[in-house]
């Protein structure tokens, strides 16, 4: 409920925008909310272009690694 009212406000202040849906399909699976998507949709959103898209590949590669660790089993 949560991510729905986060999705809701960001969509209100800066306008609907392609990269709030996989962020929110994101935060539904529990290892990859560790990852900071709702701020790395912000900086696409309000960004300058490609300076922002090292720290998005930077957070999908550690989203990645969250997402294998706790389906090996390693998390708690």
């Amino acid at each position: 409920m949560l991510d729905l009212a986060v999705a809701a406000v960001l969509i209100k202040l800066l306008g609907f925008h392609w990269v709030f849906l996989p962020t929110l399909a994101a935060e539904a699976v529990p290892a990859l909310d560790l990852a900071p998507t709702w701020t790395a949709a912000v900086l696409v959103v309000t960004g300058s272009g490609k300076r922002i898209w090292w720290i998005v590949a930077a957070l999908t590669v550690l989203a990645a690694v969250a997402l294998w660790w706790f389906l090996r089993g390693h998390g708690s």
